[in-house]
């Protein structure tokens, strides 16, 4: 049953050459999990990444080649679950375990954080468009 989820619309063909953009769920600069989407030259992928501590890996990846329709984090007591949208239908890329995320490993107190986030190795600067965040809590 989910905790919490975040959803976002990025709208993929605004990416620029040679960057990335998506969704993170974040302890700090040493422990998070981001699915995104990467451009290189004529090439879009979806990415799911994670690093925790020294740990630094992309656990899965997938060519796309029309636009992305969301981005999609959902939180359980076990894991986070790593979800795209081509069409209608959620697609699942991967998922994480919450325990990498604590106060326990990560060494922080701050908790987690949902973040857009953007990166390019270019170095001239072209809008990107998020359409939406959008943040669900399930109390049941």
């Amino acid at each position: 049953m989910p905790l919490n989820e975040v959803e976002t619309t990025l709208l993929s063909s605004t990416v620029a050459d040679e960057s990335e953009a998506g969704v993170s769920i974040y302890l700090n600069n040493r422990h998070h999990y981001e699915i995104g989407v990467q451009n290189h030259g004529a090439q879009r992928k979806l990415i799911l990444r994670r690093q925790i501590g020294s740990l630094f890996k992309v656990e899965n990846e997938r060519l796309i080649a029309s636009e992305t329709k969301g981005l999609k984090i959902t939180e359980t007591l076990q894991d986070y679950i790593f979800s795209y949208k081509l069409d209608q239908d959620w697609i699942e890329l991967g998922r994480g375990k919450t325990q990498y995320l604590t106060t326990e490993v990560g060494g922080c107190f701050t908790g987690n954080y949902f973040a857009l986030y953007a990166h390019s190795e270019n170095s001239t600067v072209s809008p990107l468009i998020f359409k939406e965040f959008v943040y669900r809590v399930h109390l049941d």
